[in-house]
């Protein structure tokens, strides 16, 4: 890896931190942090009362942000299914999928219901 590419890896490293932190203060609570599976990856999984949220974090330190394409949403879509599969006291509850935007010296946005299942 190099530099660049390594700065910008810790830049998400901290950006999910924060996200988590943030989350935190919103009385969500953080039930997986960088979740895999063979589908792919979620950022973080968090839960907020009957909800179970599953979140993209994207990190920019110039604020641009790009939207999610269909590939991505499908592949957390069936990491998200995947989860649930496995996870079946989260059976009964709401599923949402947020993102979090994250930029150097702002707050994170949180975008609810980013996208649908």
């Amino acid at each position: 890896m190099n530099r660049s590419n390594k700065k910008a890896y810790n830049f998400g490293l901290l950006a999910e931190f924060a996200v988590r932190c943030f989350l935190r203060l919103k009385l969500y609570n953080i039930i997986e942090k960088r979740y895999r599976c063979k589908f792919g990856e979620i950022d973080i999984i968090a839960q907020k009362g009957r909800t179970i949220i599953f979140v993209e974090v994207k990190a920019r330190k110039d604020g641009q942000y790009e939207v999610l394409t269909n590939y991505q949403k499908g592949r957390i879509n069936r990491s998200a299914s995947w989860f649930l599969s496995k996870n079946s006291r989260f059976n009964r509850y709401n599923a949402r999928f947020d993102m979090m935007l994250v930029s150097k010296y702002l707050l994170p946005k949180h975008v609810k219901n980013a996208w649908f299942l």
